[in-house]
């Protein structure tokens, strides 16, 4: 997530048991994410993902 989420969101998806990672901007969160599912760690996207919408 970029820095400038709010709080409040990476506390709640952080009492859920996701690793958050902080980044400076949202285009670097997205070069994490995409990083990160490169070397196979499941990523939800924060607004295209089936359960994201449907929750």
């Amino acid at each position: 997530m970029p820095q400038s989420a709010p709080a409040r969101a990476v506390e709640i998806a952080a009492s859920t048991g996701a690793v958050v990672r902080l980044t400076d901007t949202v285009d670097a969160a997205f070069v994490l994410m995409e990083r990160l599912r490169a070397e196979g760690l499941t990523v939800v996207h924060p607004f295209d993902d089936p359960d994201v919408i449907a929750g």
